[in-house]
């Protein structure tokens, strides 16, 4: 491409000097040569014969330039593919207690618009510069062969203005950068907000509210684009005034030193034309260098984002673990980060395969932390968890997740048919129609899936499943927990958006899985766990007392409270 270029702007100057000066073809023999073969008496014809060779030169120099263009950006879109990819896998892999500290909407802005941003503002320009410089430089070294003093003034002095003029803009582009990248993330967080709490806002009439928030960091992140934009545009407006200037000294150089108004013209034409295809290059490397200033505040952001957590353990080293007697917790303590005291303190019991064991408690008891911790959401500050004697860790809580069917307080359902909701996560073409519908039946909703859902397993529920009633999500929650024929069933008040009558079904539905699988059940209504083979009574993270339903009704205060209401 580079040599293309230089033979290009060659080509050129080439023929306007024997467009100007006739006799050069006269001192040249190859030329002579070559006039005489197509016409001895007159020099027209060579004259249109190099003239189509320069045409056919810039042509292929044309052509090549598209296909570099294709080629540049089809490797930057497939990195930004790529980029994506592995943040949402570096999100994915890392710990829940990180997650929760962030703010989904920031998440989402980055991986959909800060990706983009990077690979845009920072990998392009870094690619097209690379192959403008080539470019350039090898039209350089040719003005460096037709006249190395004036090349070397003309590229000092463009070099001093440039650096003075990106020393100027050097602090403006980084403030403005990150201020883009705040308001950003705070207008995505606004949107989320506005949607994930619309019925909300209705309800209580806070539309003006959140209208103005928006239209705040809207015009707040309107503001920073618009001198985003500006300053882009300012290394293209300089370069062609520096340009122009560069032109018009050649012309005042060439006054000076040479009397020949003929070698005047083809030396100005020279820079006149080398400046012409350099200055795209010129202000590509321009822009690129404000892009790349600009879209810096982005990449920091993200650079901490993609490292892995492993703690301290290889994420890709997976270990096997078996369960054929009993998961056992063992002096655990777990605190979450910024909070003074233990959301878990001291805990220690055991759970018997194919068992049924609950745990009662008032909120912020830490029934659900326990279920996190079980879950390898949580790892404890001190104690050990262990399944058949083996701790939980890094890397065999794949193996024992697998293992798991959870249902927790609140269901997620995906903007998806029924069928794949209650498969969550499996290929589609690994889905087993008999299996879904046997977990639908066990959960009692197969009889509503079929006769009132107008496309029976293949109806869209919605986002969120907004277009089923909680008991209806709820039951496809505990379906999607059977599908995968667990080992252990964890029910996080699972039945607690139920009608009484649909309880009663699911509970009974429960009841027939006891000694087939290990239940762990936290519930506030005693129906569902009076037939536990253990119940274990939580206040402020510790387990202050354990028994049967029966023993506990007569002993315990805090459950004869729950047995009362």
């Amino acid at each position: 491409m580079s040599a293309l270029e230089v033979v290009g702007v060659g080509a050129v100057f080439w023929f306007i000097r024997l467009v100007t000066e006739p006799e050069l073809i006269e001192t040249t023999r190859l030329l002579k040569e070559i006039q005489i073969y197509l016409d001895p008496h007159d020099e027209t014809p060579f004259l249109i014969c190099v003239g189509i060779i320069l045409f056919l030169v810039t042509g292929i120099r044309n052509g090549m330039a598209g296909l570099t263009l294709y080629a540049q950006e089809r490797f930057v879109v497939r990195q930004n593919l790529g980029f994506s990819i592995r943040l949402i896998e570096a999100y994915t892999k890392k710990s829940y207690l990180w997650f929760v500290q962030q703010n989904s909407a920031d998440l989402t802005k980055k991986v959909v618009n800060d990706t983009w941003e990077i690979s845009e503002k920072i990998l392009y320009p870094i690619v097209d510069m690379t192959a403008k410089s080539i470019a350039s430089l090898a039209i350089i070294a040719l003005l460096f062969f037709v006249d190395v003093l004036l090349t070397v003034m003309v590229l000092a002095t463009l070099l001093v203005l440039a650096i003075l003029f990106y020393a100027f803009l050097q602090k403006r582009l980084h403030f403005v950068g990150s201020s883009l990248m705040k308001a950003d993330s705070t207008r995505f967080k606004c949107i989320a907000e506005i949607f994930g709490g619309l019925k909300e806002i209705k309800v209580y009439g806070s539309e003006k509210y959140f209208y103005k928030k928006f239209s705040y960091s809207a015009n707040t992140h309107r503001k920073f684009m618009l001198e985003q934009r500006v300053l882009s545009h300012l290394p293209h407006l300089a370069l062609e005034t520096m340009a122009i200037g560069a032109l018009l000294a050649v012309i005042i150089y060439s006054l000076i030193w040479s009397q020949n108004s003929a070698g005047i013209i083809s030396i100005a034409s020279l820079y006149a034309i080398a400046g012409y295809r350099m200055l795209p290059a010129l202000k590509s490397i321009g822009v690129g260098a404000n892009s790349i200033r600009l879209a810096l505040p982005f990449l920091n952001s993200l650079e901490n984002d993609l490292v892995l957590e492993t703690g301290g353990t290889d994420i890709f080293q997976k270990e096997k673990i078996s369960f054929d007697n009993q998961i056992t917790f063992n002096d655990v303590y777990l605190q979450f980060q910024k909070q003074k005291t233990f959301a878990i303190q001291g805990v220690s019991f055991h759970i018997p395969k194919n068992s049924s064991v609950a745990f009662v408690g008032t909120t912020g008891a830490g029934k659900s932390s326990l279920i996190d911790l079980l879950l390898g959401i949580y790892y404890p500050n001190t104690g050990k968890i262990k399944i058949d004697g083996a701790p939980l860790k890094t890397t065999n809580i794949d193996a024992w997740r697998s293992r798991i069917g959870y249902v927790p307080q609140q269901i997620y359902l995906l903007d998806d048919t029924v069928r794949n909701n209650i498969a969550f996560g499996t290929n589609a073409l690994e889905t087993e129609d008999e299996a879904i519908r046997n977990a639908a039946k066990l959960a009692s909703i197969d009889d509503f899936i079929i006769n009132k859902m107008s496309r029976g397993y293949d109806t869209i529920v919605g986002e969120r499943g907004v277009r089923l009633s909680g008991g209806e999500r709820q039951r496809i929650g505990i379906a999607r927990a059977l599908y995968r024929n667990p080992s252990v069933l964890i029910l996080d008040e699972a039945t607690s958006a139920l009608d009484v009558k649909t309880e009663a079904v699911i509970s009974e539905a429960i009841r027939n899985l006891r000694k087939k699988m290990t239940l762990i059940i936290i519930a506030h209504r005693l129906s569902t766990v009076r037939n536990c083979d253990a119940i274990h009574i939580l206040e402020s993270g510790k387990i202050t007392d354990s028994g049967r339903y029966d023993e506990l009704v007569d002993r315990n205060e805090i459950f004869q409270k729950f047995w009362q209401s």
